[in-house]
């Protein structure tokens, strides 16, 4: 029970402030102020905003259920969250959230800016919002856990 009242506070949160998540103007969406210069703050909060936003997809990824958990989760917890992953997923691709401005690391993933090695410094700032949702759905993907119904939920 507590497991679904977590992923319900997410859901609320996604349903009533998704706007102000992705809060920008239609033409930085556009790509249109692509050459535009950021100011240090707007940077700075360019690059909080994207932290904000990896927490938010490894907090619903925490709800997906994989081998090595101290404990079963039912299956449809995991495809909740795996709606949320789909959510996150739209909104990278549509520009409403964008990457980084800076601080692409592939060192530490529990610090800001984590992304993939061995890429230039665009695509691997490209990446850093990707990186959670990636990571998440190749865990599950790899893992063959069952849910409390003895189904066997990796291999959805």
């Amino acid at each position: 029970k507590i497991e679904s009242l977590g992923i319900g506070i997410l859901q609320r949160l996604l349903d009533e402030h998704l706007h102000e998540l992705c809060n920008m103007s239609g033409d930085e969406s556009r790509g249109e102020n692509k050459d535009k210069v950021l100011s240090s703050i707007e940077r700075r909060n360019r690059n909080a905003n994207v932290d904000d936003f990896v927490g938010l997809c490894r907090a619903s990824l925490s709800f997906v259920g994989t081998e090595g958990a101290t404990t079963s989760r039912p299956i449809g917890l995991s495809l909740r969250a795996f709606c949320h992953t789909a959510i996150y997923a739209d909104l990278i691709a549509s520009r409403r959230v964008l990457p980084p401005v800076s601080g692409a690391q592939s060192v530490d993933p529990a610090s800001p800016g984590y992304t993939y090695e061995g890429l230039g410094e665009e695509e691997s700032l490209e990446m850093v919002p990707w990186r959670p949702l990636l990571d998440g759905l190749a865990q599950w993907v790899r893992s063959c856990v069952t849910d409390g119904a003895g189904g066997v939920g990796g291999l959805l």
